[in-house]
């Protein structure tokens, strides 16, 4: 009975959670994380948007829909928004659209993105105010696990906070940040168990001879915490492949940095004479294109 009691607690999945991110290896990084994303903004904006995004932003668009959240009308707030990835669609869409990310390189490049898509940046000073006229948006610079929702007067402001693949929504604290801004929605897409990089584990596993760290499963602890917290939820598991190019400049650093944060035993010499050898033997008309498998899981919290 005592080890039923536990597992219907929130405390227990939030410790089994950090505990499972930590055993994974995959999120370990004592670099500079904001340093990183502004170094890899151009290449995840060519990979992520417009054309290269469309088949993705449709899908889940579709889940969405399906479930009864039609997004016209509704105020949203872009958690991790990266270039505008889905700033845009969900402005294109008719909703109106709040969006931060920590990196103010992608923050700049959702700018020049939401531009193109003929909007304008609201003066609201980060506020989820009606926009001044049809078709404004506001986005800015801001850490999600530093932001303080009370500063913004975001508690229960927003129709539907989007989350999506965020790297900050890591434990409870930044969880339950997430629900006390909304009134009704929130939407959080984020590992099942699985990301397969070809180009890391063909490295990985020339430097160490083993298999790479695994993916933490975030999908399984949060719908676990949402259940014990008493939230309605719907959780969909889906597998994706997708090809990510970078140019050759770019597939160095961010090869050498995405195997660092597994903490390989080799010296940064031989990490970096390994990513040499793969770009060489991959590359072609003057790209690198790597193959990504994942395992996903959607999950729609209904507030209200």
């Amino acid at each position: 009975m005592g080890a039923t009691k536990q597992v219907l607690d929130s405390g227990y999945w939030a410790d089994a959670w950090a505990e499972h991110r930590q055993a994974s290896g995959f999120y370990r990084d004592e670099g500079d994380t904001v340093e990183f994303w502004n170094k890899r903004a151009p290449q995840f904006r060519r990979n992520t948007t417009g054309e290269a995004g469309a088949g993705r932003v449709a899908e889940v668009f579709a889940w969405l829909s399906a479930r009864g959240l039609e997004l016209s009308g509704l105020s949203v707030l872009d958690v991790g928004a990266g270039p505008g990835s889905f700033t845009a669609p969900l402005a294109l869409a008719g909703a109106q659209v709040t969006a931060i990310d920590a990196s103010p390189t992608m923050i700049e490049l959702l700018h020049e993105e939401m531009r193109s898509a003929g909007f304008s940046q609201a003066s609201s000073g980060g506020r989820p105010a009606a926009p001044a006229k049809s078709g404004d948006y506001t986005a800015f610079t801001a850490a999600w696990e530093d932001l303080v929702p009370s500063e913004h007067d975001w508690q229960a402001a927003f129709d539907l906070v989007f989350v999506s693949m965020c790297p900050a929504l890591s434990d409870i604290d930044s969880l339950q940040k997430a629900l006390s801004c909304s009134r009704a929605y929130l939407y959080i897409n984020a590992f099942a168990g699985k990301r397969e990089s070809h180009a890391l584990y063909e490295i990985w596993r020339l430097l160490e001879g083993t298999e790479p760290p695994s993916t933490p499963d975030d999908a399984f602890f949060l719908s676990n915490l949402l259940h014990t917290l008493g939230y309605n939820f719907e959780l969909t598991i889906y597998s994706s492949s997708y090809e990510e190019e970078m140019t050759i400049e770019e597939a160095g650093p961010l090869l050498t940095r995405s195997i660092q944060r597994w903490k390989p035993s080799c010296s940064q010499a031989e990490l970096e004479r390994a990513v040499d050898t793969y770009i060489v033997a991959h590359r072609q008309n003057g790209t690198v294109v790597n193959t990504v498998e994942n395992r996903h899981g959607r999950i729609l919290v209904k507030l209200s």
